[in-house]
């Protein structure tokens, strides 16, 4: 027999089992950069379990690994909260750490408390970082944050304050909007009188919102001053593209009380012309029309009408329509007319 019969499948058993041996000497000699790099590509590509296996090898191998053992605690913390705030929790103590890491520390703590729902230990936390940089952008929005979710909407305002005054041109301001939330709060428990003084302030601080005027008119009408209410209730159609539907029939009652009637048309007019969108308005004023005989002025609207859609077609297709039509045809189209707001709200 050859000699290299014999040898070759040696030399390939050696071979094999050589590099066997090379594989798991290099992975066992992995630096723990190299694995912190390789658990960064697992979490990139959705491999959470390897990630936390590769970073719990880094932090065994490298115990002042900060950025792996932060990593590892956010990486555990859907799945284990209690466990990522004993791993962030543990690098409070460690001496020497500069400002930046240890701001890096109370964020991750405050992110593991508010997974727990531990909303006071959240706060502390941000409490503890805004001692570090008082200018924290982070910290400022998560005290902001739990303070609405609290509903505690005094502080609220001030952590917006905060923010507006640091971060001005990067944040949108509505202050106005604690003052609504306080308001509705203060209505549900049936304190009208300071309710009130919350929708006013509101309306002084953000004089486009148009939430205050609902509430303000609300709040009027359950008093009884309907006059005042339904001031209050056209100012507020005229803020917003959108409004509670239920506000037509409320200004229609009010109108109809006061004797005032004859002013809807010129109301539902000024939402359509400056908001061309709100088809509810134009029907409501259609109908209108159509009410008082004025068909021919109901088609010149529509003629002019901006804005294209099933509910104008229906329009168009229901005041051309003979005065001798059946009136079953007119509420078939009618109740077309109530599908077509109804699909486009």
């Amino acid at each position: 027999m050859l000699i290299s019969h014999y040898l070759t499948p040696n030399i390939l058993f050696i071979g094999t089992v050589g590099i066997s041996f090379f594989k798991r000497f290099f992975r066992k000699t992995k630096n723990p950069e190299h694995l912190f790099t390789e658990a960064l590509h697992c979490l990139v590509t959705d491999d959470k379990h390897r990630a936390v296996s590769l970073l719990r090898q880094v932090v065994k191998k490298d115990s002042d690994h900060m950025e792996a053992y932060l990593l590892l605690g956010n990486t555990i913390r859907s799945d284990f909260p209690e466990q990522a705030v004993k791993i962030h929790q543990s690098l409070t103590v460690r001496p020497g750490l500069s400002k930046s890491v240890l701001v890096d520390i109370h964020i991750a703590l405050a992110e593991d408390y508010r997974a727990l729902k531990k909303i006071d230990l959240a706060k502390r936390e941000g409490e503890n970082i805004l001692r570090y940089e008082r200018r924290n952008k982070w910290a400022l929005e998560l005290m902001l944050a739990l303070a609405e979710e609290e509903k505690d909407w005094q502080q609220a305002e001030h952590w917006n304050r905060l923010l507006l005054k640091i971060y001005g041109k990067d944040i949108t301001p509505d202050l106005g909007r604690y003052h609504v939330y306080a308001g509705m709060d203060k209505m549900e428990s049936g304190d009208l009188s300071t309710a009130a003084s919350e929708f006013k302030k509101a309306k002084k601080i953000s004089s486009e919102s148009a939430l205050p005027y609902l509430y303000l008119g609300k709040i009027y009408n359950t008093e009884g001053k309907k006059e005042t209410a339904l001031e209050y209730w056209k100012e507020y159609v005229l803020l917003t593209a959108n409004p509670e539907l239920d506000i037509y029939k409320a200004i229609e009652g009010l109108l109809f009380e006061l004797n005032r009637y004859s002013e809807v048309q010129e109301i539902y007019r000024g939402i359509v012309e400056k908001y061309p969108e709100n088809t509810e308005a134009l029907v409501r004023m259609v109908n209108h029309m159509l009410e008082k005989g004025n068909a021919e002025k109901a088609i010149s609207l529509l003629d002019r009408y901006s804005v294209d859609s099933m509910t104008v077609r229906l329009l168009k297709h229901k005041v051309s329509l003979p005065n001798e039509i059946s009136p079953d045809i007119v509420s078939g189209v009618d109740a077309l007319i109530r599908e077509s707001l109804r699909t486009s709200s």
